[in-house]
């Protein structure tokens, strides 16, 4: 038997799963065709059950409905793929990567923290980074899509959790994006790919941070980015200098407190 989209199905848990695409017949969630093309899952609308912790880390983190959707959809597809029944304790990285992949694909990231936070009374021993990395990329090979969130979608992230008026978080995003772009084009990209986006996404918050009237502290930046202090004041010195920019850019007053 075949699914829409040419795949082979396969009986897992009771129910059929295409083993290219992850569709699965027989139970709530409709998809449309369009949905499936854009990520080359095959073409089928079709209905599939909903792990239990993609729909708990879901709705502590309060993610959109598109965002849970594919969640559920890159689960299934894990399952389907490797012909897994019953997970165990690895369901627990699989609907951490699957969480983290969806925000990625969707425009929306998601800071490893926050879904490992959101996961965290479901797996006492801890879950690893390496661990969600794994399920991640084995995720991207069966959709033949890398989706790692970049410093550019850091940036207006992280502003969005600072209490800063409209025009001056309006000035720091495009100043930092500028920024961004001018590193690129210089050739700095390959400086910033070798270091945590998050940060550098925060030490440049901090350097257009100090084109603004409004008083922004690096302790605030990085409370913001979930990140230290010291790493946004060291990534933001680095990047002066990739930058030519003067080391004294971002004045001492503005490390203290928040």
């Amino acid at each position: 038997m075949k699914c829409e989209c040419g795949g082979e199905l396969i009986r897992l848990d009771g129910q059929l799963i295409c083993k290219r695409c992850g569709l699965t017949y027989g139970s709530q969630i409709s998809f449309t065709s369009q949905f499936y093309a854009d990520y080359n899952f095959g073409n089928a609308p079709i209905s599939q059950p909903k792990p239990r912790l993609v729909l708990l880390a879901s709705e502590r983190l309060e993610l959109p409905q598109k965002i849970r959707d594919l969640a559920i959809q890159l689960f299934n597809l894990y399952k389907a793929h490797h012909k897994i029944r019953n997970l165990t304790g690895k369901s627990v990285g699989l609907a951490a990567a699957s969480i983290l992949l969806a925000s990625r694909l969707m425009g929306v990231p998601v800071q490893f923290k926050q879904v490992v936070k959101a996961l965290e009374r479901h797996h006492p021993q801890g879950l690893k980074m390496r661990t969600i990395m794994k399920y991640m990329t084995s995720l991207e090979s069966l959709i033949n899509k890398k989706a790692r969130a970049s410093v550019r979608d850091h940036i207006p992230l992280i502003l969005s959790r600072m209490n800063l008026g409209e025009e001056t978080r309006t000035l720091i995003t495009t100043k930092a994006i500028d920024m961004l772009n001018t590193l690129y084009s210089n050739g700095g990209k390959y400086a910033l790919m070798s270091k945590d986006p998050v940060s550098n996404a925060a030490a440049l918050i901090y350097i257009a941070s100090s084109f603004s009237d409004e008083p922004i502290t690096q302790k605030s930046i990085a409370r913001a980015a979930n990140r230290s202090p010291t790493i946004v004041r060291l990534r933001s010195r680095e990047l002066r200098g990739l930058l030519g920019l003067d080391e004294d850019l971002n004045s001492k007053d503005r490390r203290g407190p928040a």
